[in-house]
Formats: C-alpha cells, structure tokens, sequence
C-alpha cells in the first residue's frame, strides 16, 4: 500500500523511516506491540478491544509531529478516502469489541519462516481466552491466504483505482 501512495522508492524510504519509528514509539505508549527475534525480524501492532480512538498526547510523544516535514504529510492527504472507507469496512464487520491486527511487517528475509504465525499466535489465543473476535485490513493478496490458515474469513474486498485493493477479514470469536 505504500508503494501506491508514495511511488518514488528514496521519498518512501525515508518517509517511512519516521512513519514506522514513530508508530512503534505509538504502539508502545497506547497499544500492544510485539517484535519477533534479536535483530528483529517482524513487529506486529495490535488496538486492544475498545481502543479506536487516537490519542493526540501518545501522537506527539511519539514524534508523529516529525511526519509533517516529510513526504508522508501528502500520503496521509491522499489515503483520507482510502481510510474512511476500510473504517467503514471495519464498523461494518467488526461492530463488537475484538482485536485488531493494524499492523504486521516482516523482513522480506524472514518471509516463509514462521514469523507473521508467532506475531499472530500469543493475540489470537488472548482473544479465544477472552471470546473476542480479531479483525485486520490487507492490500497484499499473498498474505489473503496466511490469514485464512489462522482461522480469518474474507469479509469483503475493496478495489481502489490503480490495481490497489484491500481485504477486509475477521476472525470469529470462538
């Protein structure tokens, strides 16, 4: 998905630099945030049950203000669309407290390892414990597949212009 909002391969880089160090630093402060192996080798990012709202004061500390300086201040202008439409999606098949998955990155080294399973498995046995449901959005059709093996359901497919399109999937509770 960021390779359709920020084309050039050296602005993304850099903007995404910031972006992820700051959702890290984000996570950290206001979510769930897991990483797998020394150096790390995947980090997934969780919103507990109930935790939708964005936190302005967890934004600042976490140095999103840096973003505004960067090329990804226009990306985030450009995906507003995107963005209400996959909450849309996410009202609509997920309307009961759950988890939700907002983000699992996996070096492209590490692919095909295991890794994305043991950022997925400690959330997904917490939300059988607890009966919850689990939902996540994704633009990657190869990963469509992953999150189907862990129980996740297609829920709906959105096509965007450009060939971009975005899964929407869930994962009952049990």
């Amino acid at each position: 998905m960021f390779m359709y909002f920020l084309p050039g391969k050296a602005k993304r880089e850099n903007a995404l630099k910031f972006f992820f160090k700051a959702t890290v630093k984000y996570s950290v402060i206001c979510d769930e945030c897991y990483g797998v192996s020394s150096p790390i080798e995947g980090v997934a990012i969780w919103n507990r049950p109930g935790r939708r709202k964005i936190s302005i004061l967890g934004l600042l500390r976490s140095g999103f203000e840096k973003l505004i300086f960067t090329p990804f201040v226009f990306t985030i202008i450009k995906s507003l669309r995107l963005f209400l439409k996959t909450e849309k999606m996410h009202k609509k098949y997920a309307p009961h407290p759950h988890y939700y998955l907002s983000l699992l990155a996996v070096h492209p080294n590490s692919h095909g390892k295991g890794v994305a399973g043991k950022l997925l498995r400690p959330i997904l046995k917490k939300s059988d414990r607890m009966n919850l449901g689990v939902y996540l959005e994704t633009s990657n059709p190869k990963n469509v597949p992953m999150y189907e093996h862990f129980g996740f359901q297609v829920m709906e497919e959105l096509k965007i212009q450009n060939g971009l399109r975005v899964w929407a999937l869930y994962r009952p509770k049990k």
